[in-house]
């Protein structure tokens, strides 16, 4: 499990849906012209359009999914809060996976790239909603 999808509903709840996507977008770039930001230090057009190039379009739009999300106030309750960053991250499974089913059979697509990341995503959601409410809370109870 990495950390990448958390940042990922961090940039948008914290940035905001455009601000979010343009962070998602320069990320992008970073890891196009070489920098070695992706997971396990990868980078380039390869990295960018391998098996994991579905999750990275993901990223672009969960940073705007979950930026929406915090723009129209659903992040304030933690039951909704929670349940929105989870759609978020399933924004960026859902994308990988119909990438991959282009080189697997769906029974596997969805074993191997969907299944094994839920909880994790669940958890990230979690966490994701506890470190942008007291991040709002020291915002604006200041």
């Amino acid at each position: 499990m990495t950390l990448q999808s958390l940042a990922v509903v961090l940039a948008g709840g914290f940035l905001g849906p455009r601000r979010g996507v343009a962070a998602m977008g320069l990320y992008l770039a970073a890891a196009a012209v070489g920098l070695p930001v992706l997971s396990d230090g990868r980078s380039g057009i390869e990295a960018l359009t391998g098996p994991t190039a579905g999750y990275l379009a993901g990223f672009v739009l969960a940073a705007w999914a979950s930026g929406e999300a915090g723009r129209r106030g659903g992040l304030k309750r933690p039951v909704a809060g929670i349940a929105l960053l989870s759609a978020a991250h399933l924004v960026i499974l859902l994308p990988g996976a119909a990438w991959l089913a282009h080189s697997l059979a769906p029974s596997v697509t969805f074993a191997a790239g969907i299944l094994p990341f839920l909880p994790g995503a669940l958890l990230k959601s979690a966490a994701g909603w506890v470190i942008l409410s007291a991040w709002n809370r020291s915002v604006y109870d200041r």
